[in-house]
């Protein structure tokens, strides 16, 4: 009899341990990052300005997701990162401006950005946007 309980506790843990599985979001080791570019361009097309851009709102959320559960502004050199990240795929986004858009802007979407490490670094490279 003491043999079976043995067995059976074994089971529950390892049924535990395996089925503890935790899902993409925050609470891990590692991070995405990039750089906004922006272009401010006339509503004729004339390019007046283009650079890095500082204080661009930048979004993440679980991929598939309607709803962020984090957001940032870029640096004055452009760059963003979302630190605490576990494994998982991420949607990151900004908006850019957009005079033909009905809210006159136009989301600029990263879909599907892949996290397979624990401890990875994932560089989504440079959003482009019009300002």
């Amino acid at each position: 009899m003491k043999f079976l309980k043995t067995i059976i506790i074994i089971l529950i843990a390892t049924t535990l341990f395996f089925s503890c599985k935790k899902q993409a979001g925050p609470g891990g080791l590692a991070s995405i990052k990039g750089r906004v570019y922006g272009t401010d361009v006339t509503s004729s097309g004339t390019v007046r300005d283009s650079g890095y851009l500082g204080n661009q709102h930048v979004f993440i959320s679980v991929a598939g997701d309607k709803y962020f559960f984090d957001d940032i502004k870029s640096s004055y050199d452009g760059s963003f990162e979302f630190k605490f990240l576990r494994k998982g795929s991420y949607d990151v986004w900004t908006y850019s401006n957009c005079d033909t858009c009905l809210w006159k802007q136009k989301l600029v979407l990263i879909p599907n950005v892949e996290i397979s490490g624990r401890k990875e670094t994932v560089d989504v490279g440079v959003v482009k946007i019009i300002f």
